[in-house]
């Protein structure tokens, strides 16, 4: 895995880019390289690359990897949890500018409509789909796999919204475990 800068928002201590790497904190391989079939098939960890921008962009990874007791983030950093999100959204205040606090701004190296006065340096970097395996690279939004105790959490920043999104897994707005998205992993 590659070194990754770390940004402090309050009292945490977050990576400043989405994880980037095809092994478990044991150095253990995470399955990569699925094809379309075998993503939607899967229930063992997986990552997915576009191929091109994940020195920015990261890697995109099922809710296996994430649920995974090898942990997907290096020793000493987790996986950040609602709770972790829910702590960084009270300490930046004011819902709706949160978003455009943590996005990255026009003149970043992957430009978008934020400031990044947090230096969390969200991207737009896209998603695999859970239910075709399909990679969406031009997609307007960023999504965050997270720990919640009961539900299939994920937060996004998106291009049509300042503010930053709770996606809670329910009955009526089930969330695929098979989704591919991006991770923050935050210090323990």
């Amino acid at each position: 895995m590659r070194e990754c800068s770390t940004v402090l928002i309050g009292e945490q201590c977050w990576f400043a880019d989405n994880l980037n790497t095809e092994f478990y904190s044991n150095a253990d391989p995470i399955d990569k390289d699925l094809d379309n079939t075998e993503w939607i098939s899967t229930d063992q960890g997986a990552v997915a690359s576009f191929g091109v921008g994940e020195e920015y962009k990261g890697m995109l990874y099922n809710w296996y990897a994430i649920d995974d007791d090898r942990n997907i983030c290096p020793n000493g950093w987790r996986v950040s949890s609602d709770d972790d999100w829910i702590e960084m959204e009270l300490f930046i205040g004011n819902p709706e500018v949160q978003g455009i606090q943590l996005k990255s701004d026009p003149n970043d190296v992957y430009p978008w409509n934020g400031t990044n006065a947090r230096n969390f340096n969200g991207v737009p970097c896209g998603i695999r789909a859970g239910e075709s395996g399909i990679l969406y690279s031009d997609v307007d939004n960023e999504r965050f796999w997270v720990t919640h105790e009961e539900y299939l959490t994920s937060y996004m920043l998106s291009s049509t919204n300042d503010g930053v999104a709770r996606i809670l897994s329910s009955t009526t707005n089930p969330v695929s475990r098979r989704h591919g998205r991006s991770v923050r992993c935050i210090k323990d």
